[in-house]
């Protein structure tokens, strides 16, 4: 069983990536990440994770305070997990504005 972490998942590639590996049953929590779990474009993830107990949906705004925050959070889940010999993918959802 693996624990994964994807940024960017309110859309795109990010919530797409979130759907696929609902589906695996190799993949024990997801920690989809988002700027404001509250938004209105967070309807859709809200949806898929209201069907799935495995998707954690995270507050994750790219600056320090919030990543030194959600890390020491999910560090923790890693780090128990890696003491089991458990690998975790980490995947990111990275996008730009041209």
């Amino acid at each position: 069983m693996v624990s994964v972490l994807v940024t960017g998942t309110n859309q795109g590639i990010g919530l797409g990536l979130v759907g696929q590996l609902a589906k695996r049953s190799y993949v024990e929590h997801i920690f989809a990440t988002v700027r404001d779990p509250e938004s209105s474009g967070v309807a859709e993830l809200k949806k898929l994770a209201s069907g799935n107990p495995s998707i954690h949906i995270i507050k994750l705004e790219l600056n320090e305070a919030s990543i030194n925050v959600n890390s020491s959070f999910i560090g923790v889940l890693i780090v128990e997990r890696g003491r089991r010999g458990e690998t975790h993918p980490r995947v990111e959802g990275i996008g730009y504005l041209a």
